[in-house]
């Protein structure tokens, strides 16, 4: 679809003493980001509510990934999470070897039901999805 000849702002969030580095995440219905100084949030894509947030004692640089039940995201600290997508209740978390903080690291979702993860250590990691149980992949 075309843009429109001119664009405003349907809505925005402003944190209060922190900012925002990640690139948030669209998936159904929801736009979700991490601030730097430990929030990860939920807003209603249309009028922009927020619906939850999670507070975590890093901040975040790196998007998140989604499906239709889990948003997964990295920290600073190297703590891997997985979050109901609708209430933003804690499935799980993974400490990894290092930072997940931004670029290339961060993490997507495969077709084998595990997401993967790179961090700033070098490691690829890929999760089961449902608990958690991290492996590093078969070369």
């Amino acid at each position: 679809l075309p843009l429109p000849g001119r664009l405003q702002v349907a809505w925005k969030h402003a944190v209060k003493e922190g900012a925002f580095e990640a690139t948030p995440i669209i998936a159904h219905g929801l736009v979700y980001v991490g601030d730097m100084d430990g929030t990860f949030f939920a807003f209603d894509l249309t009028t922009g509510h927020k619906r939850w947030h999670f507070a975590s004692d890093a901040g975040f640089s790196a998007p998140a990934a989604a499906d239709r039940r889990r948003v997964f995201f990295g920290d600073f600290d190297g703590r891997f999470r997985c979050l109901d997508a609708a209430t933003g209740t804690l499935q799980w978390d993974y400490q990894v070897d290092a930072e997940i903080d931004g670029g290339p690291n961060g993490a997507a979702i495969g077709p084998d039901g595990l997401i993967y993860l790179c961090n700033n250590g070098g490691c690829f990691t890929a999760a089961d999805m449902m608990g958690g149980t991290c492996t590093v992949p078969a070369a």
